[in-house]
């Protein structure tokens, strides 16, 4: 009994170490500082489309998810308008399919900022997972997206964390 007992503690004690050793890649969306998105990198591609207040159109950019340096880039931006306050100025411009202009680019980025405003529609897509970003809002709010490499028992207690903050809003 007292073997079997033993036993227990110390694989205990090695699954407790290893959940803290053991590194995932995980893409983050934080909104006003609370995480309200934690997912293990498997697709290298997130999207937003969001409500542009001053051109008054819809913009959807499109994103590669680089593991190696946790770094997020900006690879494709479309959008009706060309110029405005907030629009892109760099990158090959062409016309998309459907109308509306398309710059494509490369430019790296640690952290993606994105204004949030309860009045205008704004959307992030990670595989088959979408989040209306001003639902977590009544206001205005800050989202930040980023990628991290999180311990596997920080990732479980973060989806613990926002599984109970979304619980209780219901």
């Amino acid at each position: 009994m007292r073997k079997t007992v033993t036993i227990a503690v110390i694989l205990f004690i090695i699954l407790a170490a290893l959940g803290y050793l053991i590194r995932i890649d995980t893409l983050i969306v934080k909104i006003n500082g609370k995480e309200v998105f934690v997912q293990p990198v498997e697709s290298k591609t997130m999207h937003i489309r969001y409500y542009h207040s001053v051109s008054k159109t819809f913009i959807d950019e499109y994103y590669y998810l680089n593991t190696k340096n946790d770094m997020i880039i900006t690879k494709k931006s479309i959008f009706s308008s060309q110029g405005g306050a907030g629009l892109p100025e760099y990158g090959k411009l062409k016309y998309a399919k459907d109308g509306r202009f398309e710059m494509e680019m490369s430019r790296p980025i640690q952290r993606l900022f994105i204004t949030v405003q309860h009045q205008y529609p704004g959307f992030f897509y990670y595989e088959n997972k979408i989040l209306n970003l001003p639902s977590y809002t009544d206001s205005y709010a800050q989202a930040e997206v980023f990628l991290t490499k999180t311990a596997i028992s920080d990732y479980i207690a973060k989806k613990v964390k926002i599984y109970e903050r979304e619980r209780k809003k219901r």
